[in-house]
């Protein structure tokens, strides 16, 4: 039940309360003739109790019992067995009873609790307010508030006390402190509402992430023109990050000085596990507990190296650049010159964007055993990640996603397999435009992917795209009757500039050593349509108009200069002979000649393409049906005569070296970006393919239903010939199929070549049928095959599980529970490769890769836990391929960790605070590569 302390000279002495029970408080008239206590409360304050309510009218004090609150402004004090309220002074004492005691609550006995007013002689009966046991009436009166009490309240039972405020180590009936935003609970609490000053004996408080526990603690409260301040002391206290009741660890000090949502400062202070006293001592510490981002120092863990010496990880700084970015520095530092220095960044605008990036520089020294010389390995990081909000512009996005490292900085300064075997890394960023009223669109990149093996880099800076959509140029504004064919033609355009880059990641910033840079521009005009022939058969007629510009062309001439070598042979008759053999006739050089020249190609295409479908269905058995869906397609294209064009796009060359009369043709632009026109006289193609799609209909038994799989998802035949071609006019036939296994467990994938025609002694195509051989119809030139498992041991126990039609939804359930392993997380990856390759007079079918690779965590128990970073086996190279293995023990407010990398010879193991603003406490021990002696490249 609630009461209310009013603004009331009830407050000041018990003889002016008299008159007021007796007549103010029936009697509104006179309220403004009322003279207010000046020690009276400002404010009206609640208060309530669950079992009884008692009041003093001599000491003008309030007893509260079971479950009691009194709340004033913005400050409370709830869950408490017992508070005792002075109005006279405004001071609350709060108390949690003893377990011998508390059976008296909810009882009529409570002498043996509260001092009652042992002398009520000398105030008048006619003055005296009756207790709460006495009646008016037949009614109970509030000795406070004068106002009637609900009839049976005597009779109710408190409901059980909560822990209240998530503290660690709330009994039932702890009173808790809370000023609206902060709280704490202790055994005994006296607060005075007036001044804002406090003290409490056994408090514990919780601040920004943080557990204080203080034998003895005051807390004072000042006004500021802006703001309430509140300052806690603390006495022989210890703030940690652990909730339990009594803290695994903490930060003992002597004393305390506790700013709310801002700062703990502490004295002379120790680390303390388990209530022993470590040999970690610290003169003096301030620990922010600040709500909002705030600068301040990123503490590093200790690290030794036999190769770098002592060192610290992880120092650095963190600093608030505005409510929408974040800047952290980290650092590495050891005895011996090494370093690491990583800048991140985080940015964020709630509808716009966010992202964030970071710069990492790292100069590892080693000692070398064979020398006296130090080996400097300098690497370099840059990642960036940016994402533009959907709604942040309809016509326009930017995004971005980099990732670019110099000298294998992955491999020198992690261990991890994810990033250890990552040897192909890739970057965008990305840039588009549609411009709204019009046709077209723009889209700009730059990208760079690069291999960390044999570090080849390929840049492409920038990439420049304009497109526009298809149009109708021939359409009618307003449509009259059926549709025209010429309303069907469709015009598109699209230009491009690309400059591509290839280098190394060491000779990035030193152009004069790149392997190879190519720019240029490209326009593609195309003029397409599409008609049905004869209702089945699509028709695709178009014409390609593709111009390129280019700003230099390659000439090549053939230097000859022959390179003999000379051998004496000794005959079985003992006479020698001098032998001698040519093995080099000279070499190409290439003449690059810088300008503007524009390079036209048109060309003209016709495409028949039709589809077929054949079914059989069967009503029997468990194989219900079969559809092949066959999709042939034919397509002839042409191209001029650019070999002896007026244009000058190509030349001769009498290459010596592969024979006194071979003349070869070749085109001044070639090795342009863009590629170049054909340089054979004339180009009349008729290209061909056959798609196939088969699949069957099972009945599944247990279901009583039908089911669709697919045998084949593709099964593809390919080739083309040229009859404007002086020989070989006939492609090899290509053949290509891929399908799933296993309900989508596996993929397998098969290619193969069929050639029409022979070949000589070197193996060449020679202009001859193959059937003429004798041999068959086609001759054989190669397969290859694969087969791509991957799956989680969740996947394989369902791929395995037969279901129980007759099974109730219980059963079901149960199912699934028992379904839900340890493993089911666990994925299991293996992939497998056959060459068949006839061309090779050894190893004509051979196993090129298999290997399997397992990875995933595992939760033992509630606290146990084992990560399996990767784990494989290479059945060619017969070897572990780089196992990476860890495992973790949750301690409560502590985690333990190991990770091992045999492969490397590096471990970790470490002991660490779980959470902030403690973390930092990390008893680590490791090697790392630097002293296991393994080489990454």
């Amino acid at each position: 039940m609630e009461r209310v302390f009013a603004q009331d000279p009830l407050l000041d002495n018990a003889s002016d309360s008299v008159s007021l029970a007796n007549d103010s408080l029936k009697s509104s008239e006179n309220l403004d003739d009322i003279i207010l206590s000046p020690d009276a409360f400002s404010s009206s304050a609640k208060y309530g109790a669950d079992h009884k309510t008692y009041f003093d009218p001599q000491k003008n004090l309030v007893y509260l019992y079971g479950n009691a609150f009194v709340e004033y402004e913005q400050f409370s004090i709830r869950n408490a067995d017992y508070i005792e309220v002075d109005l006279k002074k405004n001071i609350a004492t709060a108390r949690l009873l003893p377990d011998s005691m508390k059976f008296l609550i909810g009882n009529t006995v409570y002498d043996t609790v509260a001092t009652i007013v042992e002398d009520t002689t000398t105030i008048p009966e006619e003055d005296v307010l009756p207790f709460e046991d006495e009646l008016i009436d037949g009614v109970q009166i509030d000795p406070i508030t004068g106002e009637p009490i609900e009839p049976g309240r005597e009779n109710r039972e408190a409901p059980p006390v909560d822990g209240g405020g998530g503290l660690p180590g709330h009994k039932p009936g702890t009173p808790l402190f809370s000023d609206g935003t902060n709280e704490f609970d202790a055994n005994e609490m006296r607060y005075n509402f007036k001044t804002g000053k406090g003290k409490v004996y056994n408090a514990v408080t919780f601040q920004s992430n943080l557990y204080i526990h203080g034998t003895e603690t005051k807390f004072i409260e000042s006004q500021d023109p802006k703001d309430t301040i509140q300052t806690i002391y603390n006495k022989n206290a210890i703030f940690t990050t652990c909730n339990a009741p009594v803290p695994h660890f903490g930060i003992w000090s002597n004393k305390q000085k506790i700013v709310p949502n801002k700062e703990v400062i502490v004295g002379p202070s120790n680390l303390q596990i388990m209530g022993i006293p470590t040999p970690l001592v610290l003169p003096f510490g301030f620990y922010p507990i600040v709500s909002t981002a705030k600068e301040g120092l990123i503490v590093p863990s200790y690290e030794y190296s036999q190769q770098w010496g002592f060192g610290l990880r992880g120092i650095g700084w963190y600093q608030p650049i505005s409510e929408h970015m974040n800047l952290t520095a980290r650092g590495d530092i050891y005895f011996n010159g090494s370093w690491l220095v990583d800048v991140q960044s985080n940015y964020r605008k709630r509808y716009k964007f966010n992202g964030g990036f970071s710069v990492s520089f790292s100069n590892r020294i080693q000692e070398l055993a064979s020398s006296l010389e130090k080996q400097k390995n300098r690497s370099f990081a840059l990642r960036w990640n940016h994402s533009q909000d959907r709604s942040a512009h309809p016509y326009q996005n930017f995004s971005a996603s980099v990732n670019f490292t110099t000298s294998g900085f992955d491999k020198l300064n992690y261990n991890q397999a994810n990033q250890v075997l990552n040897n192909n890394t890739s970057s965008q960023i990305s840039y588009r435009r549609e411009f709204p009223g019009t046709p077209f669109s723009m889209t700009s990149n730059i990208s760079h992917s690069q291999n960390s093996n044999n570090r080849s880099v390929s840049f492409t800076l920038p990439s420049f795209d304009l497109r526009m959509r298809s149009l109708q140029p021939f359409k009618k504004k307003k449509s009259v009757g059926d549709e025209q064919w010429y309303e069907k033609i469709l015009l598109t355009y699209s230009g491009s500039f690309d400059n591509k880059i290839q280098t190394t990641d060491t000779t990035i910033f030193q152009p004069e050593l790149w392997k190879s840079q190519k720019y240029g521009a490209q326009h593609q005009v195309g003029l397409n349509a599409s008609y049905r022939l004869l209702k089945y058969i699509s028709v695709t007629p178009s014409v390609n108009l593709n111009e390129r510009w280019y700003f230099d062309k390659v000439k090549r001439n053939f230097v000859s200069d022959p390179v003999i070598e000379y051998d004496t042979v000794r005959t079985v008759d003992n006479q020698l002979i001098i032998t001698r053999d040519t093995v080099s006739y000279g070499m190409v050089e290439k003449d690059t000649t810088n300008g503007f020249f524009p390079v036209h190609d048109i060309g003209a295409s016709l495409n028949f393409q039709t589809a077929l479908y054949y079914t059989k269905l069967s009503s029997k058995g468990w194989f219900r049906g079969f559809r092949h869906v066959a999709k042939p397609s034919v397509s002839l294209s042409f191209k001029p005569d650019y070999a002896n064009s007026p244009w000058n796009y190509t030349d001769t060359l009498n290459r010596i070296d592969r024979g006194p009369d071979y003349i070869e043709r070749y085109s001044f632009f070639e090795e342009g970006i863009y590629g170049a026109p054909s340089t054979s006289q004339g180009n009349f193609n008729v290209s061909y393919s056959l798609r196939n799609v088969l699949e069957a209909k099972l009945w599944n038994r247990p279901d009583s239903t039908a089911k669709k799989i697919s045998l084949f998802k593709t099964f593809d035949f390919s080739g083309n010939y040229n009859p404007k071609a002086d020989s070989l006019n006939f492609s090899m036939i290509n053949f290509n199929a891929n399908t799933t296994l296993f309900k989508g467990i596996s993929y397998f994938r098969f290619s193969t070549q069929l050639d029409p025609y022979a070949v000589d002694e070197r193996n060449r195509r020679i202009d001859k049928f193959y059937y003429k051989t004798g041999a068959g119809l086609f001759r054989f030139n190669g397969l290859r095959a694969s087969l791509s498992t991957n799956m989680t041991v969740g996947k394989i126990r369902e791929f395995l599980q037969k279901p129980e039609p007759d099974a109730s939804s219980d059963d079901k359930q149960s199912k699934i529970a028992r379904s839900e392993g340890l493993f089911d997380n666990f994925r299991v990856s293996h992939e497998i490769r056959f060459v068949w390759d006839p061309s090779r007079d050894k190893d004509v079918f051979q196993l090129s890769t298999n290997n399997i690779r397992m990875s995933g965590n595992v939760d033992l128990t509630e606290h146990w836990g084992v990560r399996v970073g990767n784990f494989g086996y290479d059945f060619q190279r017969k070897q572990l391929t780089y196992p990476d293995f860890g495992f973790t023990r949750d301690l409560h407010c502590w985690q333990l960790s190991f990770s091992w990398q045999p492969t490397r010879g590096t471990f970790l193991f470490n002991i660490r605070v779980k959470n902030a603003p403690l973390d930092f406490i990390d008893l680590p021990y490791n090697r790392g590569i630097q002293d296991s002696g393994y080489s990454p490249f």
